[in-house]
C-alpha cells in the first residue's frame, strides 16, 4: 500500500490500525458508534428540511406572482374597457385555444367524437369574462359525466367567492351545473372559476396506464346568459 507522502505503509501497520478501530468500537459499543455519526445525520436532516421549506416557499411565491399578474391584467382591463364592450352572453368550448393560466390540458375527443379538455394540472380553472352585469346572469358549466365518479363534485368559485350551484342536471353524456350571478352596480370583468374536488394521476390509479398528468374533470363547455 502506498503512503500519500511517498513512502510505503507496512502491511502489519494496516492490520494494527484495523485492530485499533475494531477495539475502539468494541469498547464503546453500538451507542458509541451512533454518538459519533449522530451529529452528521442531524445536519443532513436539517439540510433536507431546509430544502423542502425552500421548495414550498418558491412554489407559494410563484403562485402569488401569478395572482398578482392576473390582478394587474384585470385592473388594466377595467380602466381600458368601456361599458359598450360588455356583452349579454358568451360561450367557451373545449375546442377553443386557452391561455396557460386557464388550467386545462390539451384538446381530446371521446370515442363518440365529443371534444373535451381535462382540467389540470391546477385543480381550479379560472376565466375572465366581460359580461354585462346590469342584470342577473346564469353561468352554466358542462362536464363529461364519465369524469366525475361518485364523489367528484364540481365546486363553484365566482369572483373569488364559493357559491352553491342552483341546479345540477346529469345524463349519460353530460353533467350540467348552473349558478346565478347577481347584478353589479358598476361594470367590471367577472372572474368565472370552478374547481375539481378530486385530482389524480391515471398512471398511479389505473393498471397499465402510462398517463402521468395531474387531471380533474373533463370540461366540455361554459356559457353565460
Amino acid at each position: 500500500m502506498s503512503d500519500p507522502f511517498g513512502g510505503i505503509v507496512r502491511a502489519d501497520r494496516v492490520e494494527e490500525l484495523k485492530r485499533e478501530i475494531a477495539e475502539l468500537y468494541r469498547d464503546r459499543g453500538v451507542d458509541g458508534l451512533i454518538a459519533t455519526i449522530a451529529p452528521a445525520l442531524a445536519s443532513i436532516e436539517k439540510l433536507e428540511e431546509a430544502n423542502a421549506d425552500l421548495d414550498a416557499s418558491l412554489t407559494s411565491l410563484t403562485k402569488k406572482m401569478k395572482l398578482l399578474e392576473q390582478a394587474h391584467r384585470i385592473e388594466t382591463a377595467v380602466h381600458s374597457v368601456s361599458d359598450d364592450a360588455y356583452v349579454d352572453e358568451m360561450s367557451i368550448v373545449a375546442e377553443m385555444a386557452f391561455e396557460d393560466d386557464a388550467a386545462f390540458h390539451g384538446l381530446e375527443y371521446t370515442s363518440e367524437g365529443e371534444p373535451f379538455r381535462w382540467l389540470g394540472p391546477d385543480k381550479t380553472s379560472s376565466i375572465t369574462a366581460f359580461i354585462d352585469r346590469s342584470k342577473p346572469r346564469t353561468v352554466t358549466v358542462r362536464i363529461l359525466t364519465f369524469s366525475l365518479g361518485s364523489e367528484n363534485e364540481l365546486l363553484s368559485l365566482m369572483d373569488g367567492e364559493s357559491q352553491a350551484w342552483d341546479e345540477v342536471v346529469a345524463d349519460e353524456m353530460f353533467t350540467t351545473y348552473n349558478v346565478t350571478l347577481e347584478p353589479l352596480k358598476k361594470q367590471r370583468p367577472t372572474r368565472l372559476a370552478f374547481r375539481s374536488k378530486i385530482m389524480l394521476r391515471p398512471s398511479e390509479t389505473y393498471e397499465n396506464n402510462t398517463d402521468d398528468r395531474f387531471i380533474g374533470v373533463a370540461f366540455s363547455k361554459l356559457t353565460v346568459r
